[in-house]
């Protein structure tokens, strides 16, 4: 009896499968590995999938210093997994018309892997196109509380803007843009007669509401772009929270990182702080500027921060506050127009001066509660 031999049926997967993920396997096609199943194998390219579909992996390859996994939610690619092979710098423009949010900030660090090697470092650089300098010519009482203030023309800025102004005797100060002409800007103020400084700056600042810069486990520099390393409240970078907010709350930054060159902005109630920083290792500020907070920076539960040469102008009740098992290493650093106190530890925080110069206060220059185990040393 002769026996005819009849190959098994092997089901056609065309139109299951393609390199561009734009048509999904409608059912599970096992490839003899049980980890990747149909849709669950990882999309690889440089650019997104056009037609990605929900749970959908993508392994990002667009930055070859970085390896990234990203899963499609059904309406944004989510950050599965970060790790940073090599050193590079994230840089972000503040200009009229493209102006950054903290959220966005945020984004890109979020962009930035999770982890890397320990000799890596993933740099923010901020640059702001909006920064002008003031004519030498006087202030103009415009009226109805109003004043105008005087700018090369082509000045770039639009009514509406939140502008920082910084070294005038009668205008510094955050301002929303009443209008604006040729050579002026004219903001809601009492008018005082001045000839403004040409030094004097204005910069539209950076909207910042309760940012929470997410988890990190590699060391990051956030920093504005050309800062100088001087004391001083003259940043280009002004990051403002108008509301009970800090400007930016650090969590969970595990590696060795730091803030610079940045001014902070929060005039707000009890949660107006510059910077709020909780259950990291080792963040360095450095060359920072607070105006108008509650509470200038804030360092907790069990974080270690390096403050130098940060400048505290109008902090209502301290410059520089670890609580919680918290420590501050505080060198140069320096209050003007004070607020209750330079230096505040409570709750087992802990303050360390390593320099003469420090904040100082209307009631004191430090407040010291022993019986919580708080101590500046």
């Amino acid at each position: 009896m002769s026996i005819t031999y009849i190959p098994p049926r092997v089901p056609s997967v065309e139109g299951f499968l393609k390199e561009d993920g734009t048509v999904p396997l409608t059912g599970i096609w096992n490839t003899g590995n049980y980890n990747i199943k149909g849709p669950s194998a990882i999309y690889t390219s440089s650019t997104a999938p056009s037609a990605p579909y929900a749970n959908m992996l993508w392994n990002d390859t667009s930055i070859s210093t970085r390896i990234m996994i990203r899963r499609w939610s059904g309406s944004a690619w989510q950050v599965v997994y970060g790790y940073e092979t090599g050193t590079r710098t994230v840089s972000l423009v503040h200009d009229h018309g493209a102006l950054l949010t903290s959220s966005l900030i945020r984004d890109a660090i979020n962009e930035i892997g999770t982890f890397s090697a320990p000799y890596v470092v993933a740099s923010v650089e901020i640059e702001n196109k909006t920064l002008k300098t003031f004519l030498n010519a006087v202030a103009v009482d415009a009226g109805s509380g109003k004043v105008k203030l005087p700018l090369a023309s082509g000045h770039g800025f639009l009514a509406g803007e939140i502008v920082c102004i910084d070294g005038t005797t009668n205008y510094d100060g955050i301002y929303t843009i009443d209008s604006v002409e040729g050579g002026y800007i004219i903001v809601p103020a009492t008018y005082v007669s001045e000839t403004i400084p040409s030094s004097a700056i204005v910069r539209v600042v950076i909207s910042s509401t309760g940012t929470t810069f997410p988890p990190k486990y590699i060391k990051i520099n956030m920093f504005a772009k050309g800062f100088s390393q001087t004391r001083d409240q003259m940043k280009s970078v002004v990051l403002y929270a108008p509301g009970n907010t800090p400007c930016c709350f650090f969590v969970n930054w595990e590696m060795p990182s730091k803030v610079q060159g940045i001014k902070f902005v929060s005039p707000g109630g009890s949660q107006g702080m510059g910077i709020y920083i909780r259950d990291s290792s080792t963040v360095d500020v450095e060359y920072c500027a607070f105006y108008n907070c509650y509470n200038g920076f804030v360092c907790t539960t069990y974080s270690s921060v390096s403050a130098t040469m940060n400048t505290f102008h109008s902090c209502s009740i301290a410059s520089i506050v670890a609580y919680n098992s918290a420590t501050v290493i505080s060198r140069d650093n320096k209050s003007f127009s004070d607020g209750q106190y330079g230096l505040f530890a409570d709750l087992g925080g802990t303050i360390k001066k390593t320099s003469a110069q420090q904040p100082t206060g209307t009631v004191a220059n430090e407040y010291v509660n022993t019986s919580r185990a708080g101590q500046i040393i």
